[in-house]
């Protein structure tokens, strides 16, 4: 039988004009979508941070409580919980206790932070390979290297191509997801809305338009 309990995790931006009204927003949202679904809610967790900071302790600590607690998380939407791969990659043990307040396609939520999953994971493998690399080549040109020293050019041109890489592995996430989105009958003029609504933001955590969104796919 389901555990009907539930906590609600909010997160509001750091400007101070904004806050009290996303706070508030974010909050009635999910305690209307818990009576809807008649969820019992526990406990609430409030965090005031950019949704691109790795650190976020109120974050962290409603995972463990929803885990300890065998308890849903309910979140306005998608990007109040993140918007970095790193916290995304965090989210892994608990994808069955996500529920959205204002998304009503959970399965396709779950989806698209399962692919962002994914990829975080696999960037964490490639960074971590890149380091190791990198610094078995330098040792190798120079026994006494050690991080910190002076940057060569061929330092500088390795994280250039690590740009380049990281930039079409994101752009490849971004076709695969518009993809999808054709598929499900949405057109040219409604694909960034909907990106805009599941939280996916591009590589500079901006919104998407209809523009920028042509520059790296034909829709």
């Amino acid at each position: 039988m389901e555990n009907k309990q539930a906590i609600i995790y909010v997160r509001a931006s750091t400007n101070q004009t904004r806050q009290s009204n996303s706070h508030a927003l974010q909050i009635k949202s999910c305690e209307e979508f818990c009576k809807r679904h008649k969820y019992t809610i526990t406990k609430v967790f409030t965090e005031y941070a950019s949704g691109t900071l790795d650190e976020r302790p109120v974050f962290n600590e409603a995972i463990k409580y929803a885990q300890d607690n065998d308890t849903k998380i309910v979140s306005y939407r998608l990007d109040r919980l993140s918007r970095s791969l790193t916290v995304f990659n965090r989210l892994s043990p608990v994808l069955h206790r996500l529920r959205f307040a204002t998304q009503g396609d959970q399965e396709l939520n779950i989806i698209v932070i399962s692919v962002l999953l994914s990829i975080a994971q696999a960037e964490s493998k490639a960074n971590s390979e890149r380091v190791k690399m990198t610094y078995q080549t330098l040792k190798a040109q120079n026994p006494d290297f050690v991080w910190g020293s002076n940057i060569s050019d061929a330092t500088r041109s390795l994280a250039l191509k690590t740009r380049k890489s990281n930039a079409k592995r994101f752009n490849d996430y971004i076709l695969s997801v518009v993809n999808d989105l054709v598929s499900a009958g949405y057109s040219s003029t409604q694909i960034p809305t909907r990106l805009n609504e599941l939280g996916i933001t591009t590589r500079r955590n901006k919104s998407w338009t209809y523009h920028n969104l042509r520059r790296i796919t034909v829709i």
